[in-house]
């Protein structure tokens, strides 16, 4: 069972780097501290951001 555990984080971990690499921000793995929990944050981050800025830029001014 750990072993299936590790595969699946392995797994995550190498799905959030993919998607961070699609955003254009590369993220190498230095050391167990790149978790998938750690990846998943910075992927919603710079997603949440760059949403926020295309609202900004696109927004109708009033």
């Amino acid at each position: 069972m750990p072993d299936q555990a590790f595969d699946e984080e392995m797994h995550n971990v190498d799905r959030w780097l993919a998607e961070l690499k699609s955003l254009g921000v590369v993220a190498k793995r230095k050391n167990e501290l790149n978790d998938a929990q750690e990846l998943h944050a910075l992927t919603d981050n710079i997603k949440d951001t760059m949403y926020q800025e295309y609202k900004t830029a696109y927004s109708e001014a009033v």
